[in-house]
């Protein structure tokens, strides 16, 4: 299912990146604007220091997840480059058994001709 929905993921994970990260007024420039901001009040009242240093936090945790979402991509552009090759393979062939043993192999990887079972 990941395999053929592949652009689907890949675009809404590139847009969430862009939203958390990348653009423009991005969900972490405005959390850091307003950790800064309760920062400076913190020198007037220490508890509003503290929540600033709790967006500090959530700021790092919003990177780390960024990072995540960018390995996710790079997972998803090699399942695209996979999904790619056996596609060409099973357009190439002529075979009906060949499809049908490339077909098995691609959501079953275990899966040998000779095995003559189904993985579970």
């Amino acid at each position: 299912m990941r395999l053929k929905n592949a652009e689907t993921l890949y675009q809404t994970v590139y847009s969430s990146i862009e939203e958390l990260y990348g653009s423009s007024g991005s969900v972490i420039e405005r959390i850091l604007e307003v950790k800064k901001n309760l920062a400076n009040a913190g020198r007037i009242d220490s508890q509003l220091a503290t929540k600033a240093d709790s967006l500090g936090t959530a700021a790092y945790q919003i990177e780390d997840l960024v990072e995540e979402l960018r390995s996710y991509l790079h997972l998803l552009e090699m399942d695209d480059q996979r999904l790619e090759t056996v596609e060409e393979r099973l357009d190439t062939s002529t075979n009906s058994n060949v499809n049908t043993a490339v077909r098995l192999k691609l959501f079953f990887p275990s899966w040998r001709p000779s095995s003559g079972s189904f993985p579970r």
